[in-house]
């Protein structure tokens, strides 16, 4: 089975437990050290004894110089019916902290000046075997743990950042939730969802965009790992990638970047294939000019004709360019304006499906062009 229909599956048997490799977090975490200094961190789909969330802030906790660390597990949590039994509704949190006004809210591990996962884990394990005569204000239940819960929207309003992998099928639901309470966050999913409806308007208006890495191999309750394709971080943390502009060396010609069927843009199949051209010299038929001077107005300049033959031959600044889904990964903002997604732009005529070539549908689409000062 491909990568891919690894993932269609478990989303289709809402199969949504596949855990995050430490090495995978600590990979993409190590670019944002300076943004997390002083912040309430909240893992809100996290099973503490399993997480690797967990384990990567716990152990990190000093050097990046959390305020907090709040992480919560579900009722539903394959792990927690291995593991775990003592709550009745099956869910917790667990909070840790730096500093507080009362020393037994401060981790053990967190007064030595150096500790390790063994450490941080042992620590844990007592704050379980203390319930429910322990400190609250570390370990305790939760009715549901789901995310989306009253409990779980409290904690969320409390925190600075969220990092987690949240459940596959319920992407859209979470990134909704955390653009309403306004968060920061750092979250992986299926690069998919950049195609959906709820998800792409964040893209396109520069309130989400990409991380750096692309995870492949997640750990499933049973211990065993599985494949994945098509996965990457989420964010809306200020990343330094974002300020690199794309380097273009190919100059525009009609042959090699064809307009589309039935949309007024040039087809670029390659990201490394976008021109770099300001103005795009080409020439067209009577009916292709009318509607280029209609959309570009003075920016489609005519250069000569054949009236006879009806060609035109023209040029027409900043086109608009449709490339891959790919091109996320080398978007500047300054370099270029995303302009929408094929499927759902509003003057695609055949809304809610691709553009064509010769007739033929073509794969996913973001329109974009450069920004030209």
């Amino acid at each position: 089975m491909s990568n891919n229909q690894n993932m269609h599956k478990a989303k289709a048997a809402k199969d949504d437990e596949f855990y995050t490799q430490l090495s995978d977090i600590e990979k993409e975490l190590v670019k944002y050290k300076e943004q997390f200094k002083g912040k309430t961190v909240l893992c809100n789909c996290d099973d503490p004894f399993e997480s690797n969330f967990f384990k990567f802030f716990a152990l990190q906790f000093k050097e990046l110089e959390l305020k907090e660390l709040i992480t919560t597990s579900y009722r539903d949590s394959a792990i927690k019916k291995q593991n775990i039994n003592m709550f009745d509704s099956g869910a917790y949190k667990v909070r840790i902290v730096g500093e507080s006004n009362n020393e037994k809210d401060v981790p053990n591990f967190l007064k030595r000046e150096h500790y390790n996962l063994k450490d941080v884990m042992r620590w844990l394990e007592e704050q379980k075997k203390s319930f429910p005569n322990g400190n609250l204000n570390v370990f305790s239940p939760l009715e549901t743990g789901d995310f989306a819960s009253e409990e779980c929207v409290k904690l969320l309003d409390e925190a600075d950042i969220v990092v987690t992998n949240p459940p596959f099928s319920k992407f859209r639901e979470f990134v909704a939730l955390l653009m309403e309470h306004k968060k920061q966050f750092l979250i992986i999913g299926n690069k998919n969802a950049i195609a959906y409806k709820e998800v792409f308007p964040l893209i396109k208006e520069n309130k989400l965009w990409l991380g750096y890495n692309s995870p492949k191999e997640f750990v499933q309750p049973n211990g065993t790992t599985k494949k994945f394709g098509n996965i990457c971080w989420f964010t809306n943390l200020p990343i330094e990638k974002r300020e690199e502009y794309l380097d273009l060396f190919e100059e525009y010609n009609l042959d090699k970047y064809p307009m589309y069927d039935n949309y007024l843009a040039i087809n670029v199949d390659r990201v490394a294939d976008i021109p770099c051209n300001e103005w795009f010299e080409m020439t067209v038929n009577e009916d292709l000019y009318n509607k280029l001077k209609a959309t570009y107005g003075d920016d489609c300049v005519l250069i000569d004709s054949d009236d006879v033959k009806k060609q035109y031959h023209i040029k027409v600044r900043n086109i608009v360019m449709g490339v891959p889904i790919t091109f996320l990964d080398k978007y500047c903002p300054k370099q270029f304006e995303i302009v929408g997604l094929d499927r759902y732009v509003e003057d695609n005529p055949n809304f809610g499906h691709r553009f064509h070539l010769n007739k033929k549908e073509v794969y996913a689409r973001i329109l974009i062009k450069r920004v030209i000062k």
